[in-house]
This record gives C-alpha cells, sequence and structure tokens, in this order.
C-alpha cells in the first residue's frame, strides 16, 4: 500500500510539472496614477466612444521575465473603439502596443485588438470589465533590447486575452446605464477611477495535447500499479 502511495504521489507530481507548461504566460499593467482614466464620450445617437490613457506594466509571470526589469515600460491602446447601442464594439483595427522602442528595454509588441464583450462587476455598481481578443501580434528585440519570453509567446501564437477593469465614481453604475450613455448630447463625457488589467497568451494545441496526454499517462500508470 505504501509503495502503491508513493507511485500515485510521483504521477501526480509528473502531471503538475507537464501542466504547467501549459499555463499561459501572462503580463499585468495599471494606469498612470492622477494621469490617465477609461474616458467614455457619447456621440449623441447611441453610440460611446472609448478612450484609454496609457498604462505602466506592472509585473509578468514568470517572475524571472525581462518586463520585470522594466516596470515602466508603456502599454498602449489606440482610439476609434465605439459601443453601439445594441451591445457591439466597432474597433475599427485599433491598436495595442506595449513597449514604445524595439532596441531598449524589453523591445516592442504591436498588433491589433477585437472587443469580445464588456460586464459589469456583480455587487459592484459603477465597476465593469471589457474582455478582448489581441490578433495580428509582431514582437521586436534587436540592439540593446532583453528579450521577454511572454511578448515572444504573445507573438509567435499571434493571439492573446486582454482584460480591463476599471470603475465610475459618477458616471454609468450599469450596463443599462452604459448602453443609455450614447444617447446623451454629443460630447458629453465621464472619465473612470483608472484601470488595470492583464494579458495572457493563448496556450498552443500542442501544449493542450501535451497536458491531457500527460494526464492520461498518469492515470494508466497509477492503473497498472494498482492491478499489481
Amino acid at each position: 500500500m505504501k509503495k502503491f502511495r508513493k507511485m500515485a504521489m510521483l504521477a501526480v507530481l509528473m502531471m503538475a510539472v507537464m501542466s504547467t507548461a501549459s499555463f499561459a504566460d501572462s503580463l499585468s499593467f495599471t494606469s498612470v496614477p492622477l494621469v490617465s482614466n477609461v474616458t467614455i464620450t457619447s456621440n449623441g445617437t447611441g453610440g460611446v466612444l472609448f478612450n484609454f490613457g496609457p498604462a505602466d506594466i506592472s509585473g509578468a509571470t514568470p517572475p524571472t521575465d525581462s518586463l520585470n526589469l522594466f516596470p515602466n515600460d508603456p502599454f498602449l491602446i489606440g482610439n476609434g473603439i465605439t459601443l453601439h447601442p445594441n451591445g457591439t464594439f466597432f474597433p475599427e483595427f485599433t491598436g495595442f502596443q506595449v513597449g514604445n522602442d524595439p532596441s531598449t528595454n524589453a523591445g516592442l509588441l504591436v498588433g491589433l485588438i477585437d472587443f469580445i464583450s464588456i460586464s459589469q462587476t456583480v455587487g459592484s455598481p459603477g465597476a465593469f470589465a471589457i474582455n478582448i481578443g489581441v490578433t495580428s501580434l509582431n514582437y521586436d528585440c534587436i540592439g540593446g533590447c532583453v528579450s521577454s519570453g511572454v511578448l515572444s509567446q504573445l507573438a509567435s501564437g499571434g493571439s492573446g486575452n486582454l482584460t480591463f477593469t476599471f470603475g465610475f465614481q459618477n458616471g454609468p453604475q450599469s450596463l443599462g446605464d452604459m448602453l443609455n450613455y450614447g444617447s446623451n448630447t454629443a460630447g458629453t463625457n465621464t472619465s473612470s477611477r483608472g484601470f488595470s488589467g492583464t494579458v495572457d497568451t493563448v496556450p498552443e494545441p500542442a501544449s493542450l495535447a501535451l497536458l491531457g496526454s500527460g494526464l492520461l499517462m498518469g492515470g494508466n500508470f497509477i492503473r497498472r500499479r494498482f492491478v499489481k
């Protein structure tokens, strides 16, 4: 029985190691204090224009990634993102950027974003989250740049997930309020109390297959030892 327990623990450890390899790398960002916010502006016909101020990279996973050496790397999203009255977004190929020069700090990642959804934080009036798909990514690291594994993996996969969380004190308090905001006089605007978020890489199918085969092998290993 003791031998079986040891073998079972070994199999679980093997699965944990293999599954760790399939977990997505990520980076986190935070708006520059007292400088940038999420600003929404009414177009007077039901549309709400979203503007994101600049943010700083506040950390990356794994902790050994070079992004953690340069905590003030800029994080930028372009303009032209509109929430329509029916609840859909129109990004119009809005740009996405981490860093500002391929030859400095952790390099430069650029791409496009595509809005997926907006939701209200449960039990928190005025608090919202926007989930975005990041596509067409390209990463450059040349000269004095210290290559980032996170940015490199994002670019090699060509896509990722971007999540913003933000809140309004004197603005919309619910999704209904947000959708109705665009009917205000054109040019009416309000700003959030800062924002924060994360960008996660999407695990490659091969990694997911590796995880699945690891689980299968682990299960068979335990079964065979138990039978004996």
